[in-house]
């Protein structure tokens, strides 16, 4: 593309020298244009003008083009990160992620909730950063050091990017010993700035809270059998979401799908929040409140009631 724009450049020039050299050439020395040699020579403006137009969009284009394939991020992004705390960068980040086809959400929500988080760990996982565990553990889902050096390292097709000197440990490798290749990456990729190493993997190093509960459905039949009880199908429980909420109740931040077991964990930063399962039972869902706090695991339970009798 940058080729195509270099030779419409030159055409370009080579239409605007070819004008100046035909109208010298034919315009008699101290003579008035005539009536047809000034319409010659709007008519060469005209087209001008047009080349320089689409040239103009070409270069726009390419632009875009060039912004969507690669990202360079500044700060750690996790669940829970926004555009407000992230000076924007949520939604680029989606942006990024739609074009390489791991974002699939459908809009850029500039929220970085579950979805984001799927994203990120499938593009980890491709890059060969990191493929396993969890964002507390291993940095698995979280925008960290090593996942944004190698972000920028998309855009040296088009712009290089400027990457700190590395140690040949720093590098991530190709195989599968993921918890290993974290402990040996520097940064690591959980650390949520740019402040010395802190070497503790728990929550508290990233600022982030655990929230995890197990939901009951029942019952599914009239009569249980205490020998033979009745078993719930696996899709009752993977057709439900938890949703979250902000603290004011009625502001729906994101959600998330339940385990076929019934079983949901939530890796959110620490402040108020409101949970609530969806669809619910025969009543509407109840809402229940949590208060997330960093580097602790809190349980929020629901039972659903199915209204066979």
């Amino acid at each position: 593309m940058n080729t195509y724009i270099r030779n419409a450049m030159c055409a370009l020039t080579v239409t605007s020298l070819l004008f100046i050299i035909s109208f010298s050439f034919t315009t008699p020395a101290r003579a008035e244009a005539t009536a047809a040699q000034l319409e010659k020579m709007q008519s060469l403006m005209t087209m001008i003008k047009q080349l320089q137009e689409q040239l103009m969009q070409l270069k726009k284009s390419v632009s875009n083009d060039s912004s969507a394939k690669c990202t360079e991020l500044s700060r750690p992004l996790f669940l829970g990160s926004s555009d407000r705390d992230s000076d924007g960068e949520v939604s680029k980040l989606q942006r990024f992620l739609t074009s390489t086809g791991h974002y699939t959400y459908g809009e850029v929500t500039g929220y970085y909730g579950p979805a984001t988080q799927r994203a990120v760990q499938a593009w980890q996982s491709k890059k060969g950063v990191v493929n396993s565990g969890s964002p507390e553990t291993t940095g698995y889902g979280i925008v960290g050091p090593s996942t944004r050096r190698m972000m920028s390292r998309e855009c040296s097709s088009t712009t290089p990017a400027i990457v700190p000197k590395e140690k040949k440990d720093d590098l991530p490798r190709k195989d599968n010993t993921d918890k290993k290749e974290i402990e040996k990456t520097k940064p690591t990729e959980i650390k949520p700035s740019d402040k010395p190493e802190d070497k503790t993997t728990s929550p508290t190093a990233i600022n982030i809270g655990i929230v995890e509960g197990q939901v009951t459905y029942g019952p599914v039949c009239p009569v249980e059998n205490v020998d033979n009880p009745c078993v719930v199908p696996e899709e009752v429980y993977t057709s439900r979401r938890v949703v979250i909420y902000g603290p004011t109740e009625m502001n729906r931040i994101d959600s998330q799908s339940l385990s076929s077991t019934g079983h949901f964990r939530l890796v959110l930063k620490p402040g108020n929040y409101w949970l609530q399962i969806e669809p619910a039972g025969i009543k509407s869902g109840l809402k229940k409140p949590v208060t997330v706090l960093a580097g602790q695991t809190q349980i929020v339970n629901f039972d659903i009631d199915s209204g066979i009798r």
